[in-house]
């Protein structure tokens, strides 16, 4: 807790191995990082990515490119291609965000180089009993390793 970032604290964590063998924690409030190069006994000090987001993700993928999804604004992914996550690339944008929509976002490597990503969605689907619905939806995404 750091009362200078404010009454919600760092949430919503997520981890993951870096292609170089650190630990990388990525928690919301914005979007802030921190790493441990000692499989999680100490930590040096979190930053911030000076993005804003909620609900970060992780996959550090087979051809060691880190990605990282997260949502609100829109839903969002972002690359560290030399998987270390110290630099972070294409902010690309899958889905715009909607009232309604949580801005909560999933990712996974179905296959070396695909990564497969889920988001929830409002008014996905006809309303039902007279509410609109959120749901979840997923695309595939290729990534390739430049060079």
């Amino acid at each position: 807790y750091d009362p200078d970032i404010g009454a919600e604290g760092f949430v919503e964590p997520v981890m993951s191995f870096c292609s170089n063998g650190d630990v990388l924690c990525m928690m919301r409030h914005g979007l802030w990082q921190a790493r441990s190069t000692d499989g999680g006994k100490t930590w040096q000090p979190y930053r911030t990515l000076e993005v804003r987001g909620v609900d970060p993700d992780l996959c550090l993928m087979t051809h060691g490119v880190l990605a990282c999804s997260y949502g609100r604004p829109g839903n969002r992914i972002m690359f560290s291609a030399d998987g270390t996550g110290r630099e972070w690339t294409d902010r690309i944008q899958i889905y715009e965000y909607q009232r309604g929509s949580f801005g909560y976002t999933g990712i996974v490597e179905v296959q070396p180089g695909k990564l497969l990503y889920v988001y929830d969605r409002h008014g996905a689907f006809a309303e039902y009993d007279g509410k609109q619905t959120t749901a979840v939806q997923g695309v595939y995404i290729t990534v390739k390793r430049k060079g």
